[in-house]
């Protein structure tokens, strides 16, 4: 949620960056069990691909890494944002999320979540990098935003940021 934005507070000439944001998630078992996620951008039609910063990676603009929300009345793609996770914890104890591509055999240390449901999320404790059985997991989805130049937006009514994304828990 990023509040009410007025356009004149905005660049008419450069992308937009927003502060991030963060959102906590909590996962609970009721017994120790391998457990994932994949993540869905429900407004995927509306990324605008704008270069963002996603954990530490500059200006990415991989469509798979952003997420749409949503485009004006004119249709126009309004912006971008991107998800990762920081501070995962598993029962207490600090941890390392791990993801594993679709066409994958292996797991990789990685805290990004894809926008396709095209990689599974999950839980490792490091040095291992296979999922670990959970009781509760706690982290959060830290967010940054990217809004188009408001030249290129061209609104002139109030315009409502429309991002939504589906996570779906997996067993593994």
């Amino acid at each position: 949620d990023y509040g009410t934005l007025i356009i004149r507070d905005l660049s008419a000439t450069e992308n937009n960056k927003f502060d991030q944001r963060e959102i906590p998630v909590t996962i609970t078992c009721t017994a120790p069990t391998k457990v994932g996620f994949t993540m869905l951008d429900n407004r995927s039609d509306s990324n605008a691909q704008l270069p963002n910063d996603v954990k530490d990676n500059k200006n990415l603009t991989y469509k798979y890494y952003g997420y749409g929300v949503g485009k004006t009345n004119e249709g126009v793609k309004i912006g971008t944002y991107s998800l990762w996770m920081t501070n995962t914890t598993a029962d207490g104890k600090s941890i390392n999320p791990i993801n594993k591509n679709n066409d994958w055999t292996t797991w990789q240390w990685s805290s990004m979540p894809r926008s396709d449901e095209f990689n599974t999320m999950s839980f490792a404790s490091y040095p291992n990098n296979t999922p670990m059985a959970i009781t509760t997991a706690n982290f959060n989805l830290r967010t940054s935003l990217v809004i188009r130049d408001t030249a290129t937006l061209a609104i002139t009514d109030d315009t409502v940021l429309d991002g939504q994304a589906t996570m779906t828990l997996v067993y593994l």
